[in-house]
């Protein structure tokens, strides 16, 4: 499915922990064994009205990767 725009990357998951600031906020998120967390406006939090236990996806695209060893 596209989504009309330019998002090479998505990744679904559960959402595990909500902290809520004043301006920001931050959502994490399960993939598999992974965790993701997302920095977002507060905003933005409440527009999406997520609740840890929900499914979620999230699309990104990423114009550099930086790879160290160990």
């Amino acid at each position: 499915a596209t989504l009309g725009f330019g998002v090479q990357n998505t990744l679904s998951g559960q959402v595990v922990d909500l902290q809520h600031g004043s301006t920001r906020g931050c959502l994490t998120m399960t993939v598999g064994n992974w965790k993701l967390t997302s920095a977002m406006t507060q905003r933005a939090m409440e527009d999406l009205q997520l609740k840890a236990g929900e499914p979620v996806t999230a699309t990104f695209q990423a114009t550099d990767v930086l790879l160290k060893k160990g």
